[in-house]
């Protein structure tokens, strides 16, 4: 499981806070864990 990714962390590259992250991803469709 070498795919996953934390939320703060990709929250951290785009200068944006993890609350935006989760959004962006569920409006992407894409299932993720809080």
């Amino acid at each position: 499981m070498s795919d996953k990714v934390r939320v703060h962390e990709i929250a951290k590259e785009l200068g944006i806070n993890s609350k935006e992250v989760v959004e962006k991803a569920a409006e992407m469709g894409l299932d993720i864990k809080t």
